[in-house]
């Protein structure tokens, strides 16, 4: 779908256009999700993020052991 407008309709729809990069996590959200599993009384989940244009983090979801994921 590469240089097609599906891109624009959902993120995923041209992976050659993404690009993923391991980051620190900063300290407030980091805090948060910590407190989002005690909550939650998980132990493990793995969250995904997207930063903007302008940096700033954006939550896109949350995946927890409990779930089926099948």
């Amino acid at each position: 779908m590469s240089g097609s407008i599906g891109y624009l309709l959902h993120w995923r729809a041209d992976y050659s256009r993404l690009r993923y990069t391991p980051m620190p996590t900063p300290a407030d959200i980091e805090l948060a999700l910590h407190e989002h599993l005690d909550h939650s009384g998980l132990h493990f989940g793995a969250f995904d993020f997207a930063l903007d244009a302008g940096g700033q983090w954006r939550f896109l979801e949350f995946t927890d052991l409990l779930s089926d994921c099948s």
